[in-house]
Parts: C-alpha cells; sequence; structure tokens
C-alpha cells in the first residue's frame, strides 16, 4: 500500500504461550582422525532439539555455543580435533 518493497524484516513474538529452552546435545565425532565435520555439527544440534507437543512449534532453534573435549565456549567446532570418535573395528 505505501508502494515501497521490503528487504527484511525483524519481528519480535511474544505472549504467555511463548517458551525458551536450554538444550544439550552430545554426538560421537565422525570425521577422519576426529576432526569435527558439519555433519558433526547438524546432528549434535538433531540430538539437542526437544520434542514439542502437538499444539507447539519449534520457530527458531540458536546454537549458543559447543563443547569439545571438555573446553566449552567453542563458537565454530568445525576443523576442530576431539577425542570422543567411534572406535574403528578390528579384523
Amino acid at each position: 500500500m505505501a508502494g515501497i518493497e521490503v528487504g527484511s524484516v525483524v519481528a519480535g513474538v511474544t505472549g504467555e504461550s511463548i517458551q525458551s529452552s536450554n538444550r544439550r546435545g552430545t554426538v560421537t565425532i565422525s570425521g577422519e582422525e576426529g576432526v569435527v565435520t558439519e555433519d558433526d555439527v547438524e546432528r549434535v544440534m538433531h540430538a539437542a532439539a526437544m520434542d514439542v507437543l502437538r499444539d507447539r512449534e519449534i520457530i527458531h532453534s540458536l546454537p549458543r555455543d559447543f563443547s569439545v573435549d571438555g573446553h566449552s565456549g567453542v563458537r565454530r567446532p568445525v576443523g576442530m580435533c576431539g577425542q570422543r570418535r567411534k572406535s574403528k573395528p578390528t579384523s
């Protein structure tokens, strides 16, 4: 109606039914030599996701930080090396 095109919008959602939650997830590093991959990050995000009731919906998920081998506060874990990894099968 104003005759202008909007490129982006920041909206706030409020109300009694809005909730937030801090969650943790743990996965085994799948990369070669214990190097954290994008897939590992996706899997830990999925592991930390919570089940929601039918009348609820997750509208946003934001990773605050990661922990690799007990070192917390890691912002970008991809490429880091960790000790917790899948054991290789022996033949």
